[in-house]
């Protein structure tokens, strides 16, 4: 039978079965290397820690991922309040380093709204036809105003 104390090959951290939920089987504790998750992460292949391979992950998948290869709390990258994890190229599946970015909650909505905007093909005539929609919604507006003063 093994120990029932092990020492994480990751933070040096000494973790006992009794540390983790659940009673595990002789032959997970005999193998298992590290006292959480989260200190298993860096010692998995790049392609384990990076972008995400199968075909049905969905996006919070990518997520969750993110949050656990990058645990906060952080810092917004442009003002240091406290920060999300944003995906630069809108990817949540590719958790690569250079693919994240620490945003607060008033850049990160700056920024997926510009992504937004760009991912429109801006055609001339839906450049016009936006033109026409702002002119006449603020028609509306001055004559609502005007007839509520």
């Amino acid at each position: 039978m093994q120990p029932d104390t092990k020492v994480c090959e990751e933070c040096g951290r000494a973790f006992s079965r009794k540390d983790i939920p659940g009673r595990q089987p002789e032959s997970h504790w005999r193998v298992r290397r590290f006292c959480s998750l989260a200190c298993s992460i860096p010692a998995r292949s790049s392609a384990q820690r990076g972008q995400v391979r199968k075909v049905d992950a969905t996006p919070q998948a990518g997520r969750k991922r993110a949050r656990l290869l990058y645990p906060g709390p952080h810092a917004c990258d442009e003002c240091g309040d406290p920060a999300e994890i944003h995906h630069r190229d809108g990817n949540a599946l590719n958790n690569e380093r250079e693919n994240i970015a620490f945003l607060c909650r008033k850049h990160h909505i700056g920024i997926e709204r510009r992504m937004a905007y760009r991912a429109v093909e801006m055609t001339p005539e839906k450049i016009e036809h936006r033109r026409i929609q702002n002119r006449d919604r603020q028609r509306r507006y001055r004559q609502r105003k005007k007839e509520g003063a």
